[in-house]
Parts: C-alpha cells; structure tokens; sequence
C-alpha cells in the first residue's frame, strides 16, 4: 500500500491507495453434446453467440464430438449467465436437447 498526503485548501486528508486491483471472477462457458442435436446448429451458435467465424465453428463443433463439450470462452458472470440463458432457451425452442454449463473460474488480482 502507497500511503499520499493530500493538501487541499488547508485541509489534511490522507489517502491509501491500494496496489493490488482484483478483477471479477470469469465464468467458461460450456455446450455439452447430445446426439440429437445438429452439428449445424451448434455452429449456428458458436458462430452468431460467441462471434467466432465459420472454420473456428467447425473446428469447435469436432471437438464436442469428440470429448462431449467444448469451451466457448470465459467472460463475467452476467455476461457468461445471459449467454446461457439463451443458448438453453434456443435449443428449447428448437426441441433440441443442448446443454450449456458454466464453470466458476479464479478471480485474478493486477
């Protein structure tokens, strides 16, 4: 910790500033494979929810059918919480069994 003297119209305040900045917890997103669900529309998602281009989609879409899930990417809770909320509500939608999970990462610390 830093400690500053602060001078202000002949007032005196002290201030500690804080040299560790702690960042919020990431959440990694998960789709968990099914065999009724196309792979067409797990690119679909993987493409339009997660913004990553078609060869990207298609390498991602071999590895949940080969290990069962596969990492989408990390972000904040809410964010990581919403994207959740529709991937679930779309495959319902859809009647197609798709799982998405979220796993609680460490909180990192600057």
């Amino acid at each position: 910790m830093e400690y500053f003297d602060n001078f202000d119209n002949g007032k005196h305040a002290d201030y500690y500033i804080s040299s560790e900045v702690k960042l919020p917890k990431l959440y990694e997103v998960f789709l968990i494979r099914d065999e009724k669900t196309p792979d067409d529309f797990i690119s679909y998602i993987i493409c339009d929810l997660f913004h990553k281009d078609s060869a990207s989609a298609n390498k991602m879409t071999n590895v949940i059918n080969k290990k069962n899930r596969v990492s989408c990417g990390k972000y904040t809770r809410d964010v990581a919480e919403t994207k959740q909320a529709f991937i679930m509500n779309l495959a319902h939608e859809n009647s197609y069994p798709l799982v998405c999970v979220l796993k609680e990462g460490k909180r990192n610390v600057i």
